[in-house]
Parts: structure tokens; sequence; C-alpha cells
């Protein structure tokens, strides 16, 4: 068994009734199926396990999470007082990105879930938090409008537009391959807006 990189759930999952990104994807393998991954339990049976430290948490959560169509998360211990933690760190969030995954989320070993009193926090860590590294979309104005009553409503005369429609390419490999007609999908319109002083 092999688990595919994150990306591949979009064979998978539709959005809206249409799948995404799929044009040029293998079609579903009927060998392939989707898995569910746990990172913590909050609740089991009548036990409210969210003000217990993580590392008591992690061991309930072994003790019903079985191998198969449902895995547990990936857990490493970094202790930051050592010198080494840096570099380890480092390591680990180099081998989060490589294998796709979403993030990485920093939890002391003996903090709760919830944490009542304010000083238990969690650091979570993306890519797409660090400048050049994320995901990117990108998206053009590709139509307007012009509504007389928003005009009306703006006060600053006669224009042109009222609304203008943000969209992204649907098809850009094909478009970039085959010089095809693209194809936008409208993601939302904004309006003119004026501010005064």
């Amino acid at each position: 068994m092999q688990i595919e990189p994150f990306y591949k759930i979009r064979k998978h999952v539709r959005r809206s009734g249409r799948s995404l990104g799929t044009a040029q994807d293998s079609p579903v393998n009927p060998d392939e199926h989707l898995m569910i991954m746990f990172y913590d339990i909050l609740l089991l049976d009548d036990i409210v396990c969210a003000t217990e430290p993580h590392d008591k948490r992690s061991h309930r959560l072994r003790s019903v999470v079985h191998p198969g169509r449902a895995e547990i998360g990936t857990r490493v211990k970094i202790r930051f007082l050592s010198r080494h933690a840096p570099e380890l760190l480092r390591y680990e969030f180099a081998r989060a990105i490589t294998a796709h995954w979403e993030d990485l989320v920093l939890k002391g070993c003996d903090d709760p879930y919830f944490a009542f009193s304010g000083t238990h926090q969690y650091i979570k860590l993306k890519k797409d938090y660090i400048t050049g590294l994320g995901d990117t979309a990108d998206f053009a104005i590709i139509g307007g409008r012009r509504d007389a009553r928003d005009e009306q409503e703006l006060r600053i005369g006669k224009l042109a537009w009222t609304t203008f429609y943000l969209g992204c390419l649907e098809n850009k490999d094909d478009v970039q391959r085959f010089d095809v007609k693209p194809c936008f999908r409208v993601i939302g319109g904004c309006e003119n807006e004026v501010s005064s002083n």
C-alpha cells in the first residue's frame, strides 16, 4: 500500500459538483481509496480528553485507531532546549513539504488541547506562511458591469463599471499546450468603493 501526496485527493473530492484541476490527472484507479488521518482525540466514550496532556491523548488515540484505512498522523518529539533543535525542526519542516503535508503543528507534550488559563499555546507552521514557499492562485479581472443604482450610491458621477468580476483560469495546461480557448471560473466580484475623509 502506498500513500499518495495530499493534492491527489482532488481526484476523489468534488467542489460544487465539479472536479477542479484534474484535467491532466490520471483517472482514479479502482485500488485507490480515501483514508482518514487522526491527529488528536478530544472525547472517548464518556471521557473528556481535551484537558489531558498531549502525551496521554496520543496514547489513548493509539489504543483506538487500528492501521488500515485509518492512520495516526506522524508525531516527532523535539527537545527545544537542545542546541540541535533548530536543525531538527528545519529537517522535519523540509520533510513535511517534500511529503506534501498540509502543515506542522508544534505543541508541548504536557499541554492540553484546550487551555482555559490561556497559558498553553501551539504553533501552526505552513509553507504558505513563508514568502515564496506557499501555494499561489492567479486571479484576473474577467468582466464587469454597470449598475445605475450602485452608481447613484457612490455619488461620484457617471461610471463605465460599478462591479468587476474576478476569475481564475480552469484549463491553464490546455491553453499553454494546445492553444485552446481559455475557460474561466468566476470566483467573485468587487464593487467600486469610495472613502470619504
